[in-house]
């Protein structure tokens, strides 16, 4: 609520009203946000919090990827030994079980 109020008289000082195919993308990013956070909040309910938020990580591969598709960002060598890294770490937490509290 505090950034909103702050940010709101620099947002409408720049404001673009979205026209034609715009309201459709928007809706699109609005559906697919509210899918993946349907999805968080499922999976919490069935995995540790702890374990099931490294996933989260993931989003840095994917924004990697997505760039160099769309936009033809080449990552350098350091962002392919860290989305490596990344992917790693989160298949071998999703391999191996570590007992539950109180088990």
């Amino acid at each position: 609520a505090v950034s909103v109020v702050l940010s709101l008289p620099f947002a409408l000082a720049s404001a673009v009203v979205p026209r034609g195919w715009d309201w459709l993308l928007l809706l699109g990013v609005g559906i697919a946000t509210w899918g993946g956070q349907m999805g968080l909040t499922l999976g919490l309910q069935h995995e540790r919090a702890g374990r099931a938020m490294t996933a989260g990580y993931l989003q840095i591969v994917f924004a990697t990827a997505w760039g160099a598709a769309f936009f033809g960002d080449v990552p350098d060598l350091l962002t392919i030994a860290g989305t490596a890294t990344i992917v790693a770490a989160t298949l071998l937490l999703g391999r191996y079980r570590t007992p539950s509290v109180g088990a």
